[in-house]
C-alpha cells in the first residue's frame, strides 16, 4: 500500500478516536457565585392625627353611665390600625367638679387616660386653651397620668424649657421630631409657661424657626 495512503488512513483514525474520546467524556463541573443584590428593605411608618379631644362636660357624663372607653368605641379599631396616633388633648387630667354644658374650663377625671391608651393614641400636643384651666397642680397631673400610661405629650411643662422642647418618637427606625405651640390671642398670659412658672408654648416666631431647626437634626 502507498506510504501516503497508509499515513492518510492513520491520520483519519486518530481523528476519529480522538472525536470520539471528546464527545463521551464527561463535561467538566463548574461553580461560580452570583452575587444577588438585595434592596435595603423600605422604611415606612403610619401616621394617624386628629383634633381635639374634650372628655368633659356632657361627654364627661356620657363616660360615667357608659364607661371611659364610649367617646372612642366605634373608632378604636381604626386608630390601632396606625403606628402612631397623635391628637390635642383639650383638657387636664385631674379631678375636678362636673362641668356643666356651657361652662368653658375643662377637666376630665383620672383614668381616662386609660381609655385613650387602650384607643391606640400614643402622643398628644398639650399646647391648646385649656391645659392649664386647673392651673399648675392641673398640668402636673395630666403629665403625670400620661406618663403612666406611656403616652407622650408636647407643648406644656413646669417651665418654658419643658414646654418647648421637642419630643422624638421613633417607629420602623423612623424619628420624627414633635413640637406644639399654641396662640397667645385666646387665652390668659398666665397659661404661658415661663422660666419658673409651669404653662403652655406659646407661639413666637423666632423661637419656633430655632426650635424646629434644631428638633431636625435629629429627625428623620
Amino acid at each position: 500500500m502507498n506510504k501516503k495512503i497508509i499515513a492518510v488512513i492513520v491520520l483519519l483514525i486518530g481523528v476519529i478516536v480522538g472525536a470520539v474520546l471528546l464527545l463521551h467524556s464527561p463535561t467538566p463541573k463548574t461553580s461560580a457565585s452570583i452575587a444577588v443584590a438585595t434592596p435595603e428593605e423600605k422604611k415606612e411608618v403610619s401616621l394617624m392625627a386628629f383634633g381635639d379631644i374634650m372628655l368633659s362636660r356632657n361627654v364627661a357624663g356620657k363616660m360615667k353611665i357608659n364607661g371611659n372607653d364610649y367617646p372612642f368605641l366605634k373608632v378604636r379599631d381604626t386608630l390601632k390600625s396606625a403606628d402612631i396616633v397623635f391628637a390635642n388633648l383639650e383638657n387636664p387630667i385631674t379631678p375636678g367638679p362636673d362641668i356643666k354644658t356651657g361652662q368653658m374650663v375643662f377637666h376630665s377625671n383620672p383614668g381616662t387616660e386609660l381609655a385613650l391608651k387602650d384607643a391606640g393614641v400614643t402622643i398628644v400636643s398639650l399646647a391648646n386653651n385649656h391645659t392649664p384651666n386647673f392651673g399648675a397642680k392641673g398640668l402636673n397631673d395630666t403629665v403625670k397620668h400620661l406618663n403612666a400610661v406611656g403616652i407622650q405629650h408636647v407643648g406644656a411643662g413646669k417651665n418654658a424649657e419643658e414646654a418647648g422642647k421637642a419630643v422624638f418618637t421613633t417607629t420602623n427606625g423612623i424619628t420624627i421630631a414633635w413640637l406644639a405651640y399654641n396662640s397667645p390671642d385666646v387665652v390668659p398670659a398666665s397659661y404661658a409657661a415661663a422660666k419658673n412658672h409651669p404653662g403652655t408654648n406659646f407661639m413666637n416666631t423666632p423661637r419656633m424657626i430655632a426650635a424646629v431647626k434644631g428638633a431636625k437634626k435629629k429627625a428623620d
